[in-house]
């Protein structure tokens, strides 16, 4: 599963006590995890535990793009942003 994905948690087996049944999410999959994020808060789970995440609709690429700056700029340490001097305003 590449990019975000808007699901719904329908199950709690196996899903971070942060997040609750009915609670609808952003989801990225990676190698072997699962990032779960709502924009205030992320989880992550096996990818074996998807059987409890139903998968509403895919972010269409400006609804992903901005869901990744969000979840980057929350949990990402600063030092791994490359510096863009197009960036700086007068």
């Amino acid at each position: 599963m590449a990019g975000w994905w808007k699901c719904q948690i329908i199950g709690k087996d196996k899903i971070p006590l942060q997040f609750n049944k009915g609670d609808i999410v952003f989801v990225k999959g990676g190698e072997e995890f699962i990032i779960l994020y709502d924009g205030k808060k992320r989880g992550r789970i096996l990818k074996s535990a998807m059987k409890n995440i139903k998968l509403l609709s895919r972010l269409d690429q400006q609804e992903a793009d901005s869901v990744e700056r969000r979840y980057q700029v929350k949990y990402m340490p600063a030092s791994s942003f490359a510096w863009d001097p197009s960036t700086i305003w007068d």
